[in-house]
């Protein structure tokens, strides 16, 4: 994890220095503008570097704050109950997704968990229950959730899934 760390944080101080020179060079060409109308196109191609960096410098942030996440901490108690909430509509819309009507039912990757149902809804207890719940767990649990619904397009089975939902309850069951 400190390598990654290390990493964001070396790549959000280069797109740092990117915008830096992106603007200081937007700027130079907009005050230039009037020596010559070539000069305009430039100022344009300009704006859009800078914009292009703050998108990136954005991203940059992004996963340094995700990777500086300490997993010890303890999560809020809402940050708990709407992951909870979230495991229990899984295996909800897992066990009636068949029955639901074929614009509304949910992706394959959800309805073949029908018969791990009892587990999420288990680990939804777990988490419930905790005394206080850490970060890991939380951020675990809802990474489960996200891999589920979106499965197919992160190329993952059912298999796959199903030892994720493993690992979950075992870190759960292992942090009381």
């Amino acid at each position: 994890m400190g390598d990654d760390l290390a990493q964001a944080l070396e790549r959000r101080s280069v797109r740092v220095r990117q915008v830096a020179i992106a603007t200081a060079a937007a700027l130079l060409a907009v005050m230039a503008r009037h020596a010559s109308p070539d000069l305009n196109v430039t100022a344009v191609a300009g704006a859009a570097a800078v914009l292009t960096f703050a998108v990136a410098l954005a991203v940059a942030h992004r996963d340094v704050r995700e990777r500086s996440i300490d997993a010890r901490t303890v999560a809020s108690r809402r940050r708990v109950r709407v992951v909870v909430h979230s495991l229990e509509r899984l295996a909800r819309l897992a066990e009636r997704g068949p029955c639901e009507h074929r614009h509304t039912r949910p992706p394959r990757s959800v309805v073949e968990l029908a018969p791990d149902a009892a587990a999420i809804r288990e680990v939804a207890a777990l988490l419930r229950e905790h005394p206080h719940p850490p970060t890991g767990a939380v951020v675990a649990c809802d990474r489960f959730v996200s891999h589920c619904w979106n499965a197919t397009l992160a190329g993952y089975d059912h298999e796959q899934l199903r030892r994720e939902l493993g690992r979950v309850r075992f870190a759960l069951k292992g942090s009381f």
